[in-house]
């Protein structure tokens, strides 16, 4: 049963890293478009 526990612990490393990736990659966008709205 150690085997599922640590797909568990796998499937659930890979949501939240994906989710702070994506977060991250939302934030830079924004980032991005306050910048050129400044300048603009």
């Amino acid at each position: 049963m150690y085997i599922v526990r640590e797909l568990e612990i796998l499937i659930i490393f890979l949501v939240i890293f994906s989710f702070t990736s994506c977060s991250w990659f939302l934030d830079d966008h924004r980032y991005d478009y306050l910048k050129e709205e400044q300048t603009g």
